[in-house]
């Protein structure tokens, strides 16, 4: 088997529907993708990533529609709308999340606001 590298950021409000696709397409090998949370300036999580060495098989998951949607058993509507809202590249997570915005979240910071 073929594997490749891949930076996978996600936002929040898809990141465990996403994960329990892959596990159901997948198996438990893939249960810990999308569990690293980012966060915006602010320190609130908005996007989970994954990154590193995956199957070539699974590249096509997350990065075809008519793929995931014949793989996960829903519409190509629904495939199409989950992968516009992903971010999936071949650059380092720091680079991905430079250009995104985005930071690795720091749930000991206090919250000056409050």
């Amino acid at each position: 088997m073929n594997y490749l590298f891949r930076t996978m950021i996600l936002p929040a409000s898809i990141a465990e529907t996403a994960r329990n696709m892959a596990v159901s397409i997948i198996g438990e090998s893939v249960a810990d993708l999308w569990t690293v949370p980012l966060c915006d300036e602010v320190n609130e999580v908005t996007h989970y990533i994954s990154t590193g060495m995956i199957a070539e098989d699974f590249v096509g998951l997350v990065s075809d529609p008519a793929t995931l949607s014949e793989k996960a058993g829903i519409s190509l509507a629904q495939a199409q709308a989950i992968l516009a809202q992903a971010d999936i590249t071949e650059e380092s997570s720091e680079m991905a999340m430079a250009r995104l915005g985005l930071f690795n979240y720091k749930p000991d910071v206090i919250d000056e606001r409050i």
